[in-house]
């Protein structure tokens, strides 16, 4: 935690970019709201703060802060719609040689990585604006470590013996839908979508929730849900 503390952070920027955030929220957040009510009537608040600390921190470039995974689900939202998101972070004081917070996508599969910027994010939360609310910052780990023993057996039955059912799919509109077991690797949907779409595995990356994650992973591990969507994104090829 003393490491945490040497970093430039200013919890009174913090509340300074969340109350920019909060004045305009009605218009900054709007389309946001308008196509994740779900998500957004929980959590929003939390995001603009999330937004805040990464202002105060001077985090630019995803090296410091990791948000709880409901937080994330937002961020990942509004990622999509860049006009928003970079009007959003104007608004928040990230400098014009920025433009925007930088997001990236193979943030969570170094795991030890991701829990230390968590936990440094509850801590400079805790700094601006007092304990969560809701207790849910810090380690995700931790959370789903915390459930009873026999919530853990009921949840693994369950992911053993439930069938999901999954959209795979780009921006332009290329879509798959496609079932399987919860505890099959996620490269059964990777290799379905590329041999539909007769395109080389390693010309495209494969995203949930913005993050990118291992072919050997399952839809359990990633505590995927019926009608979840994986994001394909086209790999940029240099001349």
């Amino acid at each position: 935690a003393a490491s945490f503390c040497r970093m430039p952070f200013s919890p009174a920027e913090a509340r300074t970019a969340f109350r920019a955030l909060l004045e305009s929220s009605e218009t900054l957040f709007e389309g946001l709201k308008r196509r994740s009510p779900e998500i957004c009537a929980v959590d929003l608040t939390d995001y603009m703060r999330f937004l805040a600390l990464k202002v105060a921190a001077k985090d630019f470039h995803a090296a410091l802060l990791s948000p709880p995974s409901a937080v994330d689900a937002i961020w990942h939202a509004h990622l999509l719609d860049t006009l928003s998101y970079e009007e959003a972070c104007a608004a928040a004081g990230v400098p014009s040689e920025f433009r925007v917070i930088h997001h990236n996508p193979d943030g969570g599969l170094d795991v030890l990585a991701r829990a230390a910027r968590q936990q440094r994010a509850l801590l400079f939360y805790k700094q601006a604006f007092g304990a969560p609310p809701k207790g849910n910052w810090g380690d995700d780990r931790k959370r789903s470590a915390s459930a009873s023993p026999q919530t853990r057996v009921v949840t693994a039955r369950a992911a053993c013996s439930s069938i999901i059912n999954l959209k795979v799919g780009t921006q332009d509109g290329a879509e798959m839908k496609h079932r399987q077991r919860m505890t099959t690797p996620l490269s059964k949907a990777m290799d379905a979508f590329c041999n539909r779409q007769k395109i080389a595995r390693s010309s495209v990356r494969f995203l949930f929730k913005g993050q990118r994650f291992r072919n050997t992973q399952t839809p359990a591990d990633l505590d995927m849900e019926d009608g979840d969507i994986i994001d394909v994104v086209v790999e940029q090829m240099g001349c």
